[in-house]
Parts: structure tokens; sequence; C-alpha cells
């Protein structure tokens, strides 16, 4: 998609409904190739690593909406996939306001009240890279254990 990734999923039985789809986003030739085996190319099924970049050179005209509406006219099953910022501008992020940037991180929090008051909030900073305390934990063994 043109600003974003979708979700793209029809149930088994649905096989007419997705070469509806093939055809009109000019994938005729990937649902000849991949026959029978179709329902492994759509959802988590096995062969969607495979089939992804047909289906995004396929949808890459359309925006995030768009492609969600084509999908549903044919009966399959697609949402949007949302960036942080999305989420955290969601109408129901905002009310529980249970996922929050501030001071440079993030905190988190459980969506309930208790007397009017969010409860449990966590904050988070990046994580130090990878190996970044190797010499400060070597250096704290007993000699001869770091090998």
């Amino acid at each position: 998609m043109r600003d974003g990734f979708v979700t793209l999923d029809f149930l088994p039985h649905q096989r007419a409904a997705w070469r509806a789809l093939c055809a009109e986003i000019g994938l005729d030739e990937f649902a000849d190739a991949v026959g029978d085996d179709w329902f492994s190319t759509v959802g988590m099924e096995d062969r969607i690593d495979w089939a992804r970049p047909h289906y995004e050179r396929a949808l890459a005209r359309f925006t995030r909406a768009e492609a969600v509406m084509l999908i549903r006219r044919h009966g399959g099953w697609a949402v949007p996939f949302q960036s942080p910022a999305e989420v955290l501008g969601h109408p129901q992020s905002l009310l529980y306001a249970s996922a929050f940037f501030g001071d440079g991180q993030a905190h988190l929090r459980l969506p309930w009240r208790i007397d009017g008051a969010p409860q449990a909030t966590r904050s988070y900073a990046v994580a130090p890279p990878l190996g970044a305390h190797t010499h400060e934990v070597l250096a704290a063994l007993p000699a001869g254990e770091a090998s």
C-alpha cells in the first residue's frame, strides 16, 4: 500500500472470492500458479512469506483504507497495521491513557481506574545494546571463571 500495510485473509471455503480479488488486482497468473494451494498464501498460513511480495506489488497503488475496502468487498478480512503514533492517537488509547509518551520514554499503565485514579504506571526506556555490560560482568567474575 502507499501508506502502510494491511492484513489479508479469506476463509478456506472462499476460493472463488479470493480468485475474484486476484483478478481485480492483476494477480491472475499468480492465482493460476498457486492453484489449489491458494489458502496457504493468505492470513498467517505456510506460504504467506513467499506470497507477500506478490500481494504488496499488486496493492501498491492503493491506500490502506482502499485496500481494506477492496478485500472486504470480495468477502475477505482485512485491517490496517497501525504505527505506534496511530495507536497512541486512537480515541480508545486516549480514553484509557494506557500507553503514552513522555520524557522521552513510553509509559504503560493498566487501562482501569480505582477511585478515579489510573493504576500501575510503568515507564520503559530503550534497552542497552547487546554486550554493553560485558566487560563489567566479566570483571566481576572470580579469576579463572571467565573463559
